[in-house]
Order: C-alpha cells, then structure tokens, then sequence
C-alpha cells in the first residue's frame, strides 16, 4: 500500500490550484519593497542611492524611496482572493491531527522530512512530495492503522457481528473518512474504499479486522488528509471567484485556531451550513479561542514570526559564551513563548505592550543574564526588569541571540529583522557574486566600526543604510542578549536611525527608545495583521487579488489599538480567507 500517498500527491493535483512557481512567490510571506504600505501596496517611490549590499548574508539590492502620500483603498466593493494552494499538513498538524483522530500521541511526524518554509512560516504548498516523504507517510500509516485496529471498539461507529460486518465496514468508511478528510465522502469516494475492502475480504488472509486495518492505511495516505484541499463550492464554473464549502471553511479554521482538525461542534456548524455567513465564522470563532488550544496554536504563529523556532538549533561560541547550553535555549525559547502568551490571553492583547513591556517571565539561568535577583530553579517566574534595559519581546535574549552570529552581534540580522517582521519591507537575498562574509572581529574596534563600510561602500549602501542604522540600536546586547557597555574597551554606541517609513522615520539612541518608536506605529500595526492574514490562507500575501482582503485586516488591527485577541477576527471574515480564486477549467484537462 506504499504508493498510494505518491500517487495521491499526483492525481490530486487539480482539486488545489495549478499556479507556476514565478516571481510573484517571492513575496509569500508578505514583504513589501521600502515607501510601500503594508496594507495597501506601493506609495509614490522617490530617489534612493545604491543598487546591492554586500555583508553578513542579509538583502542586497536597492528600494524604492518613501513617498508622502497614501494611495486610494484597493476595495471596491467586489469580492476577491488569491488561490487556494495545495498545502501538506504540516509536521505538527500532523500529530494532531493523528492526536484527535486516533487518540495516538506517538507524535510519528516529528521524524518526517523538515516542513517546507517560503517567507517566515512553514507553507508545504511550495515543498514537493518526495520518495522519502512518501514513505515516511506510508510507514507511519502502518503503525497507526496496526494500533488504532487493537481497539476496534473505540474506532467504530458499530459493532460487527457476523451478518453485518459489510454494512459496518461501510460505515466505518463514511464516519471515519468524514473526520480524516474533514468532509463528508462523495458516495463514488465510498464505493472505492469499501470495493478495496471487499477484494481483501474474498482472500483468506484478510479478515474484517485486517480488512478495517488497511482501509486506515489508505485513508491515513489519501491526499484528502494529507493535504488542505480547497476546491470551493461545487456548480459555479465561470466565475472568477468561489466561496469555500463549509467543511473547507472549518478545516481552515480549525487548522489556523487550534493546529487541528475541526472538533465536533464545528463539523456539526458546517453540517449545518453555518458557516457561509461572517456571524457563523465568528460565533465558531469566539467559542474555539476559549479553548486552552488556542494559546498553542498561537503561539505557533509568534513563535514562527518572532524567528525563535530556529533557536533549538541555533550554535554559539562554547569559549565566548558558556552559558548557551541546550537548557539554556529551551529556557530563553519558553520565556517569549510564556511572555506573549500572558500578554494576549492574561493581558491587554496590544502589540505595542508585546514590544514595550518591562517584565517577563525567567528561571535562574536567565536570571543571571537580566540581572534579577531572588529566582531560582528551572520554573519560569514573572519579574519586573529593568525598564532602561529591557522593553518587550525585542529585548529577550531569544529574539537578539537568533538574530547574532556565534562569536558576535549583527547589526544586519537584527535590522533585516525589524524591517521584514515588523514594516513588511522585501529586502532581497545578495547576488551569489557577493561575498556576504560579516566583517571579522577586530580587538581594536566596536562593530559599528566595523560595519562602517556597508554605509562607506556604495555597491552596499544601497540596502545596508535600511539595516544597520536600525541594528546599531542593538549593540547594547551581546550575542546571546547580555547588557554591555563596552565592547573591547570601547563604550558602546546605540544610536541609531530609520528611514523610509511611513510614520516612524528618524534618529533614536538604543533599543528601549526603538520599542517604543515600534509600539506606537500604525505601519507596525498594519504589517503584523498583514503577516496573521498570510499565516492564515496559507499562501502569504503577495497575490494582488488579496490587496483589499490585507488592507480591511490592517485596518480593523488599527482601529482595535492593536489588539492581538480581535484580529483574527478580521482575518477569518475577510475575502481572502472565505473565497479562492477559480482554477481556470484548462488547467484541469
């Protein structure tokens, strides 16, 4: 039963979007060139020097200048989205989902090949199926179909006897192949699995135990739940845009909210057809970020925005920093994690206390590293830090660890980091010809020393003077966020500048007046809705057919004060994420 998930992959093409992998996919995770608005698209572009960058493995290439006028609103009254891309399950919705469907914590995903990734969050609709893949599929559909058939009664929706073993086994694939496809089968769907079922039946070696057992395999390997498939509602060829079904509406919610598939509450609303309406998603909505899932399932999207799923893996100087242990890292990982956790479900929900507050949550190993006294032990604990030293998320030693090489600080990294995740700006990779070596460790000079030639050199200065200006402003923390005042007996310098913004332009002297220049932009507060919109249709945010859907999300973020508890509320009665751009008929033929 092997092939089936690599053929599965293949026939199942068409019922997702046929779109080519073109340029326009290198905006998937929503960037946006300097002097655009992130909620409507480009401003009036004025002159900028420079053409590449060279240095530290960050963007090169130049960017259109800020302008001073916004456009007109990109919403006309029509209803519009970009495509719905067939996208795998990713390695945690996978366990999951296996969770609530067959009540298996095994986790067997965790072993898959890595998840895809275009932008800042996993997206497996730009990563191909490959043998290996799909017989990690096959193998781990095995073991689950092995365990889940040695309680047949839970997995049942009846109970076999020997006069109806075949009308149970039929029903097993109606009730059971709902919740894994998370919809209801198509009655030729059916007939497929249950004529599968009985060729196995008329052999010896199968029984309606190992008939039932084989029927999970093929399930567990169908592309139906493998993949998010969204074809829309059926009956409306020629449009150019189509409403999800209700059952794709709820998987998408579901998927978005809890990292799972829907629950029964919320396949009995699609049932009902209660989803085709804003009111319908929202009441879904209200109700399923109530449930302790929610916060896992946020805390997906930040971790992946803030840039610290990377941190587990992430390697610094055993010499220079003895302190980074693995211990270490899970510590400074589960501090952000507890931190935006408390401020958007204990707390005010606003973005500009995620980047402002000071306080967080440590045990003794970050203890040491804030320079709080009084805690001890490996539980994390509230403290009050203090507020000319540290404010929000962009001052934990998670964000400016990640955002360092292993022996130094880089000004590169950490500015790439506050323009792409939180102004939305493109800053492109440097052209292979470039040599994107940072500058080497100099005993004699500071790094803002150091990196003085990306703004002296104008091959770099370009797209270098949108970077470092902003991370020089964190030069106060070393590579592992540790104060500092000096660096090589040199006192530190922490100013900073940014520019071509649209409302935070200007000089700043070091990070905690950086946050609170950050915390208080309406283009900050536009660029996060942005980033939740294309973490939820799971395609970015580079289609212009979802420029209206990204500028009413941004909107409703701003006129909310920020308020990370309200905006998924905006996000999932938008266009974007209710329709899919129709599949054009001869892509299918």
């Amino acid at each position: 039963m092997r092939w089936i998930a690599l053929l599965g992959s293949l026939t199942v093409a068409c019922s997702g979007e046929i779109e080519p992998h073109s340029a326009k996919l290198g905006d998937v995770d929503g960037p946006r060139t300097p002097g655009t608005d992130p909620r409507t698209g480009p401003r009036t572009p004025g002159a900028q020097g420079g053409s590449a960058a060279a240095g530290d493995g960050a963007g090169a290439g130049g960017a259109a200048g800020s302008g001073a006028m916004l456009p007109e609103s990109r919403c006309d009254g029509s209803v519009n989205a970009g495509p719905a891309l067939m996208r795998r399950l990713s390695q945690s919705e996978y366990n999951n989902t296996v969770r609530d469907l067959l009540h298996d914590t095994s986790a067997l995903a965790d072993d898959f090949v890595a998840d895809g990734k275009v932008g800042l969050f996993e997206n497996n609709a730009y990563s191909p199926m490959t043998t290996i893949l799909a017989t990690q599929y096959a193998e781990a559909a095995e073991t689950l179909a092995a365990g889940a058939v040695e309680n047949l009664g839970a997995l049942l929706p009846c109970t076999p006897t020997a006069s109806n073993e075949d009308a149970c086994a039929r029903e097993f694939i109606e009730v059971f192949g709902k919740r894994a496809y998370r919809r209801p089968l198509a009655v030729d769907e059916v007939d497929r699995l249950y004529g599968a079922y009985r060729s196995l039946r008329t052999t010896a070696a199968y029984d309606f135990k190992s008939g039932v057992r084989v029927l999970l395999q093929a399930m567990l390997q169908s592309p139906s739940f493998l993949y998010h498939v969204e074809r829309g509602e059926p009956g409306m060829a020629g449009e150019p845009v189509v409403p999800l079904t209700n059952h794709e509406l709820a998987s998408r919610l579901s998927y978005l909210v809890w990292g799972t598939m829907p629950d029964p509450m919320l396949f009995a609303a699609a049932d009902a057809g209660e989803l085709s309406e804003p009111a319908g998603l929202r009441a879904q909505l209200t109700r399923m970020l109530e449930d302790p899932l929610a916060q896992a399932g946020s805390t997906r999207f930040y971790r992946q925005w803030l840039g610290i799923d990377k941190l587990d893996r992430l390697s610094k100087s055993s010499e220079l920093f003895p302190a980074w242990t693995d211990a270490f890292k899970t510590a400074a990982r589960l501090e952000t994690e507890r931190f935006v956790n408390h401020v958007v479900w204990e707390g005010d929900g606003r973005l500009q206390t995620l980047l402002t507050a000071p306080f967080s949550f440590v045990d003794e190993q970050l203890a040491g590293v804030y320079e709080v006294s009084g805690v001890s032990g490996e539980e994390l604990q509230r403290v009050e830090l203090d507020p000319r030293q540290r404010a929000g998320v962009l001052s934990q030693v998670s964000v400016l660890a990640s955002n360092a090489h292993s022996e130094q600080t880089s000004p590169v990294h950490r500015g790439k980091f506050v323009r792409e995740r939180l102004f939305c700006h493109e800053l492109p990779s440097p052209p292979p010809e470039v040599d994107v070596t940072p500058p080497k460790a100099d005993p004699t000079l500071t790094t803002r020393q150091r990196y003085a030639r990306h703004s002296s050199e104008a091959y770099c200065a370009g797209c270098h003077r949108l970077m470092d200006p902003i991370g020089l402003g964190f030069e106060s923390y070393d590579a592992i966020g540790r104060v500092r005042t000096e660096e090589n007996g040199l006192a530190i310098d922490a100013s900073g500048e940014i520019v071509d913004t649209l409302d935070s332009d200007g000089t700043f002297d070091g990070l905690i007046e950086l946050a609170g220049r950050l915390g208080e932009s309406e283009e900050v507060m536009a660029c996060v809705a942005r980033h939740w919109f294309g973490y939820a249709v799971g395609r970015g945010t580079g289609f212009p057919e979802d420029a209206c859907s990204v500028e009413t999300v941004g909107r409703d973020f701003a006129n909310t004060g920020g308020n990370l508890r309200d905006v998924l509320h905006s996000v999932v009665t938008s266009d974007g994420f209710r329709y899919r751009r129709a599949i054009a008929p001869e892509a299918c033929q």
